[in-house]
């Protein structure tokens, strides 16, 4: 039987919650009002002060932003910086100060590409909170929400694939996340209109992530807001073929994978084309040539097939390493009494995410000679390729230089690799690369060792470096995907006067193999 105390204590909570909703929904009528009932908030003694201090910094985040107020929304950050460093495990306080910081990065006025610069060291550290935010935190709520703000800080970036298997991570969490499910929508329609990908399977997964925003509108009112929901109206109104969506128990299991984590090597982002035999389809534009420079196929090609032919390879030995499919095993291996998992399918699992992780060196060798930056190939690395030596916000020099002429794939891969070095939110794809490589790593069924070994050994829990694993094949498959973008916005703007478009034949029609 509950106690009189407990009772109160669930009254003074529903307060609570709803005096939070009522000052939120204040905040799309009059913004100033919300910040004025909150400066000298007072919530009754059973709550800590910090509770009080935690809504006050989201109203001045929130409020700010849509009061356009740099000053109000630094506030609400001073005070989250304070709290979390008290509570770093406290992650809805990740949450919001990685909000809060996204929304100083767009107060910033947009005068050109060098915005990204600018706003680059804000930006990167609300990512890497809204992660931790989103792996941290066990309500399924928080983690959509982070999910998504995630999502959306990609998107600005015109990281599309990656925003897109975010707002998937976010329903995967909470299926009721509507502002997640619009989100993936609107990249797989915006793939539709612009001819990218197979137009049906985009429009089909698109009007499967609408209908529950349309049976739930309030929900989405609630999750984005007044003025937001009604930015994204007509969005709801809209109608689409209704084609059934793919019945994947039906087809053979790699197919399955390939198509669930997302992992097709093509511009449909999701929605796998079965019927087409050869489903990796992303394929380099012409290459405009001088007339009298023809001495052969362009080298892209070349790297471009073996960027395509290895990650196919790491995708495979993906999935044969989490299916069981591995060769048999004919290892004998002594037992470290710690539940440590050891043989073939463990160590092919690892290659895996090696070579995943390793194609993002290639590609920055391979934008070295396309873009004729001058560097020895051996000198290059996905880390240093992009930026100054030593100054992390400036470019390179011929970097900048095709970024200023728009190009939105280069920019994008930029942007990836501020965030697979330290500090970056994806840092962790580039640590477990490296700990497999030059260390020894070692998967557990149940739990990890926690005491040190020097650094010589590195414990993960199984499932969780499968995980991993799936996410860094996802990377690849992204960043291949903004390089193919990046050709293809420089070759468009290439002048056409004494140059010829090569566009080479399918190497497995030449050989007779259709």
């Amino acid at each position: 039987m509950r106690s009189n105390r407990d009772t109160q204590k669930d009254q003074v909570m529903e307060q609570f919650a709803q005096l939070s909703a009522s000052l939120h929904q204040l905040i799309d009528t009059d913004p100033a009002a919300a910040i004025a009932r909150v400066e000298n908030l007072v919530l009754p003694e059973v709550f800590h002060e910090s509770t009080a201090e935690n809504l006050r910094a989201c109203i001045y985040v929130d409020a700010g932003t849509e009061l356009g107020d740099s000053q109000t929304i630094q506030r609400g950050i001073e005070i989250l910086e304070r709290l979390v460093k008290e509570r770093p495990e406290q992650f809805d306080r990740l949450f919001s100060l990685a909000n809060g910081l996204s929304a100083l990065a767009d107060l910033v006025p947009y005068t050109g590409v060098q915005w990204y610069l600018v706003t680059a060291p804000t930006r990167e550290r609300a990512r890497a909170l809204l992660q931790r935010a989103a792996e941290g935190e066990p309500s399924g709520d928080v983690q959509g929400r982070a999910y998504t703000n995630l999502g959306n800080a990609l998107i600005k970036a015109y990281r599309f694939v990656e925003a897109y298997d975010c707002y998937v991570r976010a329903l995967s969490k909470d299926p009721t996340n509507t502002v997640a499910s619009t989100g993936a929508a609107r990249i797989l329609l915006t793939f539709a209109g612009q001819g990218l990908g197979d137009k049906d399977a985009l429009l089909t997964v698109a009007n499967h992530h609408l209908r529950y925003a349309r049976e739930n509108p309030e929900r989405l009112r609630q999750l984005a807001g007044a003025k937001a929901f009604e930015a994204l109206e007509p969005l709801l109104k809209q109608r689409f073929p209704d084609i059934p969506v793919v019945d994947l128990s039906k087809v053979p299991a790699y197919q399955r994978f390939v198509a669930e984590h997302r992992l097709a090597l093509a511009l449909t982002i999701d929605g796998l084309a079965l019927s087409m035999r050869r489903w990796d389809s992303l394929q380099l534009p012409g290459i405009f040539t001088a007339i009298d420079d023809m001495g052969g196929v362009p080298p892209i090609f070349a790297m471009f097939n073996v960027l395509k032919s290895d990650f196919l390879a790491a995708r495979y030995i993906a999935f044969t390493s989490l299916h069981g499919r591995s060769p048999r095993e004919t290892g004998s291996y002594a037992d470290s009494l710690d539940y440590a998992r050891y043989g073939v399918d463990v160590s092919m699992l690892m290659l895996a995410q090696r070579a995943a992780i390793d194609l993002l060196d290639k590609v920055a060798v391979a934008l070295t000679h396309y873009l004729g930056l001058g560097k020895d190939a051996k000198d290059v690395y996905f880390t240093n390729r992009f930026y100054k030596q030593g100054k992390e916000v400036e470019w390179d020099e011929a970097i900048a230089q095709e970024i200023a002429k728009t190009n939105r794939g280069l920019l994008a891969i930029c942007e990836v690799a501020r965030d697979v070095r330290e500090g970056g939110y994806l840092k962790v794809k580039r640590a477990l690369r490296h700990a497999s490589t030059h260390r020894f790593a070692v998967l557990h069924d149940l739990g990890t060792r926690t005491e040190t070994q020097d650094g010589f050994v590195e414990h993960y829990d199984f499932e969780e470096y499968g995980r991993q694993v799936i996410e860094a094949v996802q990377l690849a498959r992204a960043t291949l995907i903004y390089f193919v973008q990046t050709v293809a916005d420089r070759e468009g703007r290439m002048p056409k006067d004494g140059v010829f478009p090569i566009e080479v034949m399918n190497h497995h029609w030449i050989r007779g193999r259709r």
